[in-house]
C-alpha cells in the first residue's frame, strides 16, 4: 500500500485549493486527505477519505464528528496524544495506527500521517493536515504471522522431539529444552554454536551431500541417523529429520528434529552379539551330535534292531532341524548387517517340488494330503538361490500344515507368468492367526 507523508506548509495554501490539486493523485492510491481548521474546528476531507470509511462521497455529514465517534475506544487516547504532541510543538509530524469502525459496522485499520501546515500570526497552530491510509490488509497479515509464529513456537517448545533451528551457514538460532537436555548444554551455551560441533556425520558422504543440497535449496527435506557429541564428551545417537523452513520475515532456516535412539541402537547391538554367540556356541556341539548319530545310523558302531534305528533316525532328524535353526539365526544376523550373498542358479521346478515333498512328508498328519503340480513339466526352470528358495518354501509348507484343519489339503504349484515363475503354497485352513 502506498503511503503519503503529511503535507508541508508549501504544499497546502488553503484547504479547498489543496484538496482540488492533490485529489486526482490520491484517488487511485486509496489514500484519504484531511484538513482541519484549528481555529474554527471545521474539517474538510477528500472523497477518497469518505469512500475509505464507507461514506457516500457526496455526503454532507461533518467528518470530524464521524471520525471522533468511530475511532476504537482503546485507540482514541493514543490518537489524541499524537495530536496533542503536534499542537504543543513537541514533534513536527505524527504517525498513528488505529482501529476505525467502518460504515458497514466492521473494524478497519487506518494509518494517520499528520502535521501542522499553517500557523497564526502569533505562532499558534492554525491548520492540521495529512493523510489517512487503509492498512487493514497489512495489519491482518501481521497478526496472522504473529499468531502462526507463536503457535509454531509453542509447538516447538512442547514437542517431545529434540528441536533445533540453524541458519543456512549452520549456526544454531533456537532450540527447545528437549534438545538442551539431549546434548547437555544450556540454551545460552548453544546459541550461535555451529552444528558440526554437535552433529558428527562428517564421515558419511551421503549425509554430507544431502545437507549441502538442503542448504543450496536443491533438497527440501531428508532423514538420517547421526551421533551427537554431548558436553560431557559422550555420544548419543538420534534419528534426525532435517528440512528447510521460513520464519515470519521470510528468512530460510534449517530445522532439525530428532529422536534419541541410543537405547535402541544399544539393544540391537546386544541382540546381534547374543545371536552370534548363541549360534556359534550351538553349532559346535551340534556338529558332534550329528556326527555321532550318523555313525550310529550307518552301522559304524554295530548293528541295531529296527526300534533303536527308528529312535536314532528321529534324533538325527531333530538334530538336523536344530542345525537348520542355527543356520537361520546366522542368516538373520548376516541379513541385518547387509552381508547376505545369493548364488543364483537355474533350478528345475519339478525336482525342487519333489525335494520339498520329501522335506514336508514327516511334518504331515495322517489326515492331511499334500499335492504338487508343475505347469510346464520338466521344462519349467527358475533362477534362484537354492538354499534360500528351499528355506522359504519349507516355512510356507510348515505354516500350511500347522494351521490346516483335519482332512486338510495342501497344494504346491509352480507355473509360468510371462517371464516369471510363480511358486504357490495353498491350503484350506483359516490362515495364520
Amino acid at each position: 500500500m502506498t503511503k503519503i507523508s503529511a503535507l508541508s506548509t508549501q504544499d497546502v495554501q488553503s484547504s479547498y485549493l489543496s484538496l482540488d490539486v492533490v485529489q486526482t493523485i490520491l484517488d487511485n492510491s486509496g489514500v484519504g486527505l484531511f484538513n482541519v481548521d484549528l481555529r474554527t474546528g471545521v474539517s474538510v476531507v477528500s472523497s477518497t477519505w469518505k469512500t475509505m470509511i464507507g461514506m457516500d462521497p457526496n455526503s454532507s455529514r461533518p467528518p470530524q464528528a464521524e471520525w471522533l465517534k468511530r475511532v476504537h475506544p482503546d485507540d482514541l487516547e493514543k490518537v489524541k496524544e499524537a495530536d496533542a504532541a503536534l499542537l504543543a510543538g513537541q514533534v513536527d509530524k505524527s504517525k498513528t495506527v488505529f482501529r476505525f469502525r467502518h460504515m458497514e459496522e466492521r473494524w478497519i485499520w487506518i494509518q494517520s500521517d499528520a502535521a501542522i501546515v499553517e500557523w497564526t500570526s502569533t505562532g499558534e497552530p492554525a491548520r492540521l493536515a495529512g493523510t489517512h491510509t487503509d492498512v487493514t490488509a497489512e495489519m491482518v497479515a501481521k497478526e496472522i504471522a504473529e499468531i502462526r509464529n507463536s503457535e509454531k513456537q509453542l509447538i516447538l517448545e512442547r514437542s517431545p522431539a529434540s528441536t533445533a533451528m540453524f541458519s543456512l551457514d549452520g549456526m544454531l538460532l533456537y532450540c527447545n529444552q528437549v534438545f538442551c537436555d539431549f546434548v547437555g548444554y544450556s540454551s545460552a551455551e548453544l546459541s550461535g554454536m555451529p552444528y558440526y560441533r554437535l552433529a558428527k556425520f562428517d564421515s558419511d558422504p551421503v549425509v554430507v551431500g544431502k545437507l549441502l543440497a538442503l542448504q543450496a535449496d536443491e533438497l527440501s527435506e531428508f532423514e538420517f541417523e547421526c551421533k551427537f557429541l554431548r558436553k560431557d564428551g559422550s555420544f548419543r545417537t538420534a534419528l534426525v529429520s532435517a528440512c528447510r523452513t521460513e520464519d515470519q520475515t521470510g528468512h530460510v532456516k534449517l530445522l532439525f528434529q530428532s529422536i534419541d535412539i541410543s537405547e535402541r541402537i544399544e539393544l540391537e547391538h546386544q541382540k546381534d552379539q547374543f545371536l552370534a554367540t548363541v549360534s556359534h556356541e550351538l553349532r559346535t556341539p551340534l556338529t558332534a551330535i550329528l556326527g555321532a548319530l550318523a555313525m550310529l545310523e550307518g552301522g559304524s558302531l554295530g548293528e541295531f534292531d529296527d526300534s533303536v534305528l527308528r529312535v536314532v533316525k528321529l534324533a538325527n532328524k531333530s538334530a538336523d532341524r536344530m542345525n537348520s535353526l542355527v543356520s537361520d539365526l546366522l542368516d538373520l544376523q548376516a541379513l541385518q548387517s547387509g552381508e547376505v550373498t545369493y548364488d543364483l542358479l537355474p533350478i528345475d521346478c519339478e525336482s525342487l517340488l519333489e525335494e520339498m515333498g520329501q522335506i514336508a512328508q514327516p511334518m504331515l498328519r495322517e489326515d492331511q494330503s499334500l499335492v504338487f503340480d508343475v505347469e510346464g513339466g520338466p521344462d519349467l526352470h527358475v533362477k534362484a538361490d537354492v538354499k534360500g528358495i528351499v528355506q522359504i518354501l519349507e516355512n510356507l509348507l510348515s505354516n500350511a500344515i500347522k494351521f490346516s484343519p483335519r482332512d486338510g489339503k495342501i497344494e504346491v504349484t509352480a507355473k509360468q507368468d510371462v517371464s516369471d515363475v510363480v511358486l504357490e503354497v495353498a491350503d484350506n485352513g483359516t490362515g495364520v492367526p
